[in-house]
């Protein structure tokens, strides 16, 4: 039987995958792997795709052949020497692409609890936004762009995004609110309004018990409150002393170079997949306290914070 010669290569994608962001490899729009060695670049992750929220995915390919509009992969460099049934694009990322090895690149978009944002491979359950800090290559050029520093949730009313698009707001993850907070992150107005609102409350309520913040809560004044109480300047976070028994669930301190997260009886220890240990919290003495002063208050008024799961089952 003639084989039907191969249809022309569709246009370059360039990073060689093409997809719908919440149904990856639809019939719609349908999987592209070109005729590639691999990928250069690696294929950007939306945070509604399977892999990851802050991820590059660098994927090598097989070389691919298009016999109308359906991929064969062909293991001879010539083309066609060895002959694989035809299979559809979900197909063949399913059982071909699959197998490969994948090289997952994580993207530095990670905040950490003293203010850092590096590149980790661990996921996180809120996203920030503190204004445009990469550049077209997906570099941090900047720590912050705005006073507006906001936690938001990972998905609302069906919104997508390309992470770290060029010119657009950059994505920032947090292992959980506890430590958004700790990085100046207040709940987003739009996304997370009911927890805006018990923010601001907390706020109003501070500053009647103990003048922290300042009576009004619009989201302009507590930015203002909160910008200075932040950092010392660009990529240097401000910290302080304060007495540990003086401190709320939800406060992170510094000890030995470690974030610990106060909670309960306990004190935990602060990784970028979770919280790993437990140690006793300490009933005094002074500590170096990353949290900001304003937020602290905020938390001791009654504000809680979320933290991640792993804060129930961390051990001693």
């Amino acid at each position: 039987m003639t084989r039907p010669a191969p249809r022309t290569t569709p246009p370059a994608v360039p990073n060689g995958l093409a997809s719908r962001p919440r149904n990856n490899f639809s019939p719609k729009n349908r999987l592209l792997l070109l005729s590639l060695p691999a990928v250069p670049n690696g294929l950007p992750v939306r945070p509604h795709n399977n892999f990851s929220q802050n991820r590059l995915l660098c994927l090598p390919c097989p070389r691919v052949e298009w016999l109308d509009g359906e991929a064969r992969p062909t293991d001879d460099p010539a083309g066609g020497a060895k002959r694989l049934d035809l299979v559809s694009p979900q197909q063949f990322f399913l059982k071909t692409v699959l197998r490969c090895n994948f090289d997952f690149v994580a993207l530095r978009n990670r905040v950490t609890p003293f203010g850092e944002i590096v590149a980790v491979a661990g996921r996180g359950l809120l996203m920030g936004n503190r204004g445009v800090l990469h550049d077209a290559r997906r570099t941090l050029v900047r720590d912050s762009q705005v006073r507006r520093w906001i936690a938001c949730r990972l998905e609302f009313r069906g919104r997508h995004r390309a992470i770290m698009t060029p010119g657009r707001w950059t994505e920032l993850f947090f292992l959980d609110e506890a430590t958004a907070l700790a990085a100046g992150h207040r709940p987003c107005a739009e996304c997370r309004h009911a927890d805006y609102r018990r923010f601001q409350t907390a706020w109003q309520l501070a500053a009647a018990t103990s003048g922290a913040g300042g009576p009004d809560a619009s989201a302009d004044a507590m930015d203002a409150v909160l910008q200075p109480e932040r950092r010392v300047r660009p990529w240097v976070k401000r910290t302080y002393l304060a007495e540990f028994a003086s401190l709320p669930d939800g406060a992170y301190v510094a000890l030995d170079g470690q974030a610990w997260l106060v909670w309960r009886d306990s004190i935990l220890a602060w990784s970028p997949t979770g919280y790993t240990r437990r140690a006793a919290r300490p009933s005094a003495g002074r500590v170096t306290v990353l949290t900001p002063p304003s937020i602290v208050a905020v938390l001791r008024a009654g504000y809680q914070a979320d933290v991640h799961p792993s804060a129930a089952s961390a051990a001693p």
